[in-house]
């Protein structure tokens, strides 16, 4: 067996209530083990519940707690049942040796012991034990490997769904619209160059939004995600975010508003990116509440960093789909193919790259309030 280092050196706990034989077994031991002592069986068991050597050199005979009992008690612990024991007897009697190793002991060695033929048998057993300790190490790695590749398969299948499902749709009315251009002329205003044109530009934005989350979720899983975080002030950050979605929320008659405390504070924030997260909560917000419902942008100091929380007044979600919103790929509704599934998990991202928090508070019927906080300045 190879020299260890001190620091990685195998551990032998020696159980003996003979102070002579702690002390040879400890001389010899030295130098290539870390040794520990013990001169009960019931100070033993407390020290490897503690800490498990790698190996124990137990007397059978002791008083009080004897070396069967303390063998019995490590085999009942799962912690320690793979700990490799030796026993050190006097008695030579081949039924002792044959309960011993029934017992669970990985040798036996009768005193007086020739001390070569020791020594050889604790690198064997402590080679043993070593290897057995790096193929359980293996074997752990190697679940990790594979429960990672497990996942990598379904992120790419999920993947190739959203592709298939998802980009088909748009990509049909591009074809089917390319189709009318190139027939003959027609009075029909539908048909018109210009309409047909529009249909066309607004399928393919909607390819091009998918393509973009994508991208973004590819770069957020590599954690290579741009961010770009400057000194912002958050009320013209609130006003920038409700402006761009005020259309959108006024489409479908829903009142839009902010309401924030503390406005002039100073954010370190990648603009872009946190707009992108306003985005993504408000375009929720309004897909899920009804017309005439409210949807208000708070905002308010939360310790070293600042809170906003996108409030609406909408159906809420039940408490089985909390655990799973910002879960990439998944909709409260499988009847609802309006998204994707993604605008969540890339806004958990962003707000993640920032080193903020996200999360959400909800009851059905009660309206959700989805809440994240970004780092402030000083």
């Amino acid at each position: 067996m190879r020299a260890f280092d001190a620091a990685e050196q195998p551990t032998v706990l020696v159980v003996d209530d003979t102070p002579d034989n702690l002390a040879l077994m400890s001389t010899l031991l030295k130098g290539q083990y870390r040794v520990k002592v013990a001169n009960t069986g019931e100070k033993a068991l407390k020290m490897v519940a503690a800490n498990p050597p790698d190996l124990i050199l137990l007397d059978v005979m002791m008083p009080g707690m004897d070396g069967r009992e303390v063998l019995q008690h490590l085999k009942e612990n799962p912690l320690t049942a793979n700990v490799p024991v030796i026993f050190l007897t006097s008695n030579n009697q081949e039924c002792d040796e044959e309960l011993g190793l029934n017992l669970g002991a990985v040798d036996y060695i009768t005193k007086p012991f020739s001390i070569p033929i020791t020594l050889a048998r604790i690198r064997n057993h402590m080679r043993l034990k070593l290897q057995t300790d790096q193929l359980a190490a293996m074997a752990v790695e190697s679940d990790r490997l594979r429960d990672e590749a497990q996942r990598a398969t379904r992120a790419r299948e999920d993947v190739v769904a959203v592709v298939a499902h998802d980009l088909r749709t748009p990509l049909s009315t591009i074809l089917m619209t390319a189709r009318l251009l190139e027939g003959p002329a027609r009075d029909d205003p539908f048909l018109a160059p210009a309409k047909l044109g529009g249909r066309i530009f607004r399928a393919a934005s909607r390819m091009e939004a998918l393509i973009k989350d994508l991208l973004d979720l590819a770069a957020i899983d590599a954690g290579q995600l741009a961010v770009d975080q400057q000194p912002i002030k958050v009320q013209p950050l609130a006003a920038e975010a409700v402006e761009m979605m005020l259309p959108l929320a006024t489409g479908k008659d829903l009142r839009l508003s902010a309401s924030l405390e503390s406005a002039d504070v100073l954010l370190s924030c990648d603009r872009g990116r946190v707009l992108q997260v306003f985005a993504n909560l408000i375009g929720n917000a309004v897909k899920f509440t009804l017309s005439g419902g409210e949807i208000t942008v708070l905002g308010r100091v939360d310790n070293a960093a600042y809170r906003f929380t996108v409030q609406d007044s909408g159906p809420g979600i039940t408490a089985d789909q909390l655990p799973h919103i910002f879960d990439r790929y998944w909709q409260g509704r499988s009847t609802d193919r309006r998204g994707v599934g993604l605008g969540l998990s890339i806004a958990a991202g962003i707000v993640a790259m920032h080193g903020g928090r996200i999360w959400v508070n909800s009851e059905l019927g009660s309206g959700s309030s989805f809440h994240f906080t970004l780092p402030r300045v000083g």
